[in-house]
């Protein structure tokens, strides 16, 4: 019973650090807020998981040593996953700002040419 307790108790944490991790990253604006609600809501799911699932007959299918290596596994992947999608929402806010940039540099172009027009039009008057 106390193996199953410690991983209910292991779910939890988990899903706390990274429910803090998506908040941080949010707080910090590393990170999308559609993929921090992603996040959170993985996050969630997973203490919930801690919660209210009751591992009972684990020890039949997979010993210790097994569960310690399946978590640390489970929590690298999900680590590098969140990672990731920090990577990709400071490339998707780069881009955005980039396409701000172009946008505002054709409209200074679009002004000088203009004036540009009405300096030769004046000129060849």
């Amino acid at each position: 019973m106390i193996p199953g307790l410690a991983l209910q108790i292991l779910l939890v944490c988990v899903g706390i650090i990274f429910m803090i991790l998506t908040f941080s990253s949010l707080a910090k604006r590393r990170i999308n807020e559609a993929i921090c609600l992603i996040w959170g809501i993985t996050s969630l799911v997973i203490i919930l998981a801690g919660i209210l699932l009751r591992p009972v007959g684990w020890k039949n299918y997979i010993s210790v040593t097994g569960l310690v290596l399946a978590a640390i596994v489970t929590f690298g992947v999900l680590f590098v996953l969140f990672t990731l999608s920090v990577i990709v929402s400071e490339h998707m806010r780069k881009s955005n700002e980039m396409a701000i940039q172009i946008s505002l540099l054709k409209s200074e172009l679009e002004q000088q040419q203009k004036i540009i027009d009405e300096l030769k039009s004046e000129k060849s008057k």
